[in-house]
């Protein structure tokens, strides 16, 4: 009922959003981002009658493009700020676009292609359009004030049970899953939002104490407070393990001595398996850590007999040796990107006929899809991403003799979060596919606004010094 009613007024809300978007482009082309944070969770409570799946978030994918242009009009050049980005993220759309040309269902395959071309014109507007730091923090806000929203959503839902039984826990306990129909993509598309705060909030923890007392600072506290809440109320492990690794990537960014007191975690973490596998510590720790290990494990799916407790897994590794078979026949270009479920009827195990929808592991994905060419120039796009943020965050580090600067501060975390992001994809991308429902739009958009945090200049104190003289 609320999917109808919030649809029925569609053609006067989209009339009145689009004149909106028109003149705020015309105005200030670097508030036409702010439509994406919302398109993303809310866009499918508004049918937009355009048909072929289109979508709020390709539409307003559009207008940020469009905004691009307009901006690139006044200065009379469009600028591509990033050219090891825009070499890499070629690199890999040729590849894909060879796939597609072997691909059986070409507009599966064009669908998929459009996905990404959304990531680059989304990081590539950002970086051009957020060079100053009042819009990159009105971004900033629009994806907090929408995540938020979603988050609270999410728990209205698990708190009064709201939802299909399958998601249902012990207890009566309902996973939350918001607007995403899903648990594991709703945690992951909060997870992108709260990664974001947590590195401005390290920024500050860091650097200014003080600052976390300031209005702005304390409500995306909050927001980060929520978001947490919502992620530990969809029960998303997959969510959850990606967090701890991009909280950690983000503390080695920022400083190298972290790399020895995580290496002695992890040191701890390895001696508490070696007890747990002789017995030495109590069954419901073992338990627990056997669970996650599970999801590791590698046998032949075929040979096990199913129980309620296993089903998840061994549907997983079902789907697994079909995409691997997928990749063995075409390890070049694959069957074809976007093509995995088509393909997947014929590779399905015996027993395991149910379309997956992707190979829940995206590297696994790509090999079956784009084969060995496609992974590879993913990888790259990756490594370039990793190696761009990260330089980003030195630099930040080395330019600055003091944080005392709140815009300052808030800029470095930024380009932290942006480092968190990218390992929160890659671990994520180990359990299960990101880059639905949208996503794409929305990884683009924090990536671009992360690194354009880090070609931000400080604004000139000289106003108040000409104004006292």
């Amino acid at each position: 009922m609320g999917v109808m009613a919030a649809s029925l007024p569609t053609g006067g809300v989209a009339v009145l959003a689009g004149a909106g978007a028109v003149v705020g482009m015309a105005v200030a082309p670097a508030y036409a981002l702010a439509v994406i944070p919302f398109a993303v969770p809310f866009g499918g409570l508004m049918a937009l009658p355009l048909g072929g799946g289109i979508g709020a978030t390709e539409v307003g994918t559009v207008l940020a493009g469009a905004a691009w242009v307009v901006h690139g009009a006044r200065r009379h050049e469009l600028i591509i700020q990033s050219r090891a980005l825009a070499l890499f993220l070629a690199v890999f759309l040729s590849v894909a676009t060879l796939s597609a040309a072997g691909a059986p269902d070409l507009i599966l395959a064009t669908k998929e292609l459009a996905k990404w071309a959304e990531f680059g014109l989304m990081a590539f507007a950002a970086l051009s359009l957020l060079s100053a730091a009042r819009p990159a923090f009105v971004i900033v806000g629009a994806l907090m004030v929408a995540g938020t929203a979603e988050a609270m959503y999410g728990v209205y839902q698990a708190v009064v049970g709201s939802g299909p039984t399958g998601f249902l826990l012990g207890a009566g306990t309902l996973r939350a899953f918001g607007h995403f129909g899903q648990p594991n993509p709703y945690a992951v598309y909060l997870s992108t939002v709260l990664i974001l705060a947590a590195g401005v909030l390290l920024a500050f923890i860091v650097y200014d104490r003080t600052g976390l007392r300031k209005p702005l600072i304390l409500a995306l506290a909050a927001a980060a407070a929520c978001l947490s809440y919502a992620v530990l109320a969809s029960f998303s492990r997959s969510a959850l393990i990606s967090l701890i690794v991009a909280s950690c990537a983000m503390l080695v960014a920022h400083s190298r001595q972290m790399v020895a007191i995580l290496a002695l975690l992890a040191g701890g973490a390895a001696l508490l398996g070696l007890l747990g596998a002789f017995g030495l510590l109590p069954p419901v720790v073992t338990s627990r850590f056997a669970v996650l290990l599970d999801n590791f494990s590698l046998f032949d799916a075929r040979d096990v007999t199913l129980t309620s407790a296993n089903f998840a897994l061994v549907q997983r590794m079902a789907i697994w040796q079909a995409a691997w078979a997928m990749f063995q026949d075409n390890p070049l270009l694959g069957v074809g990107i976007g093509n995995f479920d088509l393909a997947y009827r014929d590779y399905a195990l015996h027993g395991w006929p149910q379309l997956p929808g992707h190979a829940h592991n995206y590297y696994l994905n790509l090999l079956a899809e784009g084969g060995i060419l496609l992974l590879g120039s993913y990888l790259a796009l990756l490594s370039s991403l990793y190696w761009i943020s990260v330089r980003n965050v030195l630099r930040l580090k080395q330019s600055f003799s003091s944080f005392h600067d709140p815009a300052a501060i808030a800029r470095y975390g930024l380009t932290l979060g942006g480092v968190g992001l990218l390992a929160l994809i890659s671990v994520h991308h180990l359990f299960d596919n990101l880059y639905v429902h949208g996503m794409l739009a929305q990884v683009g958009l924090i990536l671009g606004l992360s690194l354009a945090a880090a070609r931000i200049r400080p604004e000139p104190a000289a106003r108040t010094t000409r104004q006292s003289t």
